[in-house]
């Protein structure tokens, strides 16, 4: 297919947003054009099947197999987007949902949904509503908060299964040449090694309150900085029961599978047969 003017101007549109310096038509030197789907196609009884309901307008992407993760700009975009997912042709192939309220809400004045209580409980129970009963659903956590016990909480209450803990923390860059900001919103998502001592602070305190009852039990997904077994051992023994991997993968593809490996030599070196028996040990061999 050929690309028409409105394709290019939608692709120097959204460039735009994250640019210093905008593009313009006159800065477009080629066209390519092709289709793509957002998602990896799935076969059913042998066929390939279709990706036509899938819009450009959402971003939806599988971190893992079977996890599908969800962003949304106000409470309603969520439910959308999650919508979209339970009924696209790929449904049969979604384990579980992570909603991914660390997001700009549009509606209030850019203010971050996991930084919010009402926001969170809005979010989480409109995409509830959407997301068939049986369908794990996460909510992922941001670290940007005064008490993450109480975010986590209020989601917990609101309908998730279960909680993906952190987000990246927000941070500036400034180009000291030009003397302003790398980036067009001035903040930005850190993440990386930085940002793991945060990442086991929130796992740390949120799997504490689930252990004295002062909120709902549930699975724990630790995330931020992993880039060794040891990393994913830390946050698991501060109470995570999985790990997700990020930045690491962005220059080592093979980070999640050597983690993984990694992890599962030290459980049984320290003289454990599973990951079960010590999520959250740390918190027994501790005394404040």
């Amino acid at each position: 297919p050929a690309a028409t003017g409105a394709d290019i101007d939608y692709v120097i549109e959204h460039a735009n947003q994250v640019l210093a310096d905008p593009l313009t038509r006159d800065d477009v030197i080629g066209v390519y054009a092709g289709l793509r789907p957002l998602l990896q196609p799935v076969t059913r009884d042998g066929q390939e099947t279709a990706s036509t309901k899938v819009s450009r307008e959402h971003t939806v992407m599988e971190p893992v197999p079977g996890l599908v993760s969800i962003a949304g700009g106000t409470a309603s975009e969520f439910a959308t987007v999650a919508r979209t997912v339970v009924r696209s042709p790929y449904a049969s192939a979604v384990a579980a949902i992570e909603v991914n309220i660390s997001c700009p809400n549009v509606a209030n004045r850019g203010l971050v949904f996991a930084c919010d209580p009402a926001s969170s409980h809005k979010v989480m129970t409109l995409v509830r509503e959407e997301v068939p009963r049986g369908l794990p659903m996460l909510a992922k956590l941001s670290p940007d908060v005064t008490d993450i016990v109480e975010i986590a909480d209020t989601v917990l209450k609101a309908g998730a299964h279960g909680l993906t803990m952190i987000n990246t923390t927000l941070g500036v860059a400034i180009d000291v040449d030009r003397l302003r900001p790398h980036l067009i919103a001035a903040t930005g998502g850190l993440s990386g090694p930085a940002v793991r001592p945060m990442a086991v602070r929130a796992v740390w305190q949120v799997a504490g309150a689930m252990r004295v009852g002062r909120i709902r039990t549930a699975p724990i997904v630790g995330v931020g900085g992993v880039r060794h077994g040891r990393d994913a051992l830390e946050l698991v023994v501060a109470g995570a029961s999985a790990i997700q991997v990020g930045t690491a993968a962005f220059n080592d593809p093979t980070a999640p599978e050597r983690v993984g490996r990694e992890l599962e030599q030290l459980i049984a070196e320290r003289g454990f047969d599973r990951l079960a028996d010590v999520v959250g040990i740390a918190h027994e061999r501790f005394t404040p």
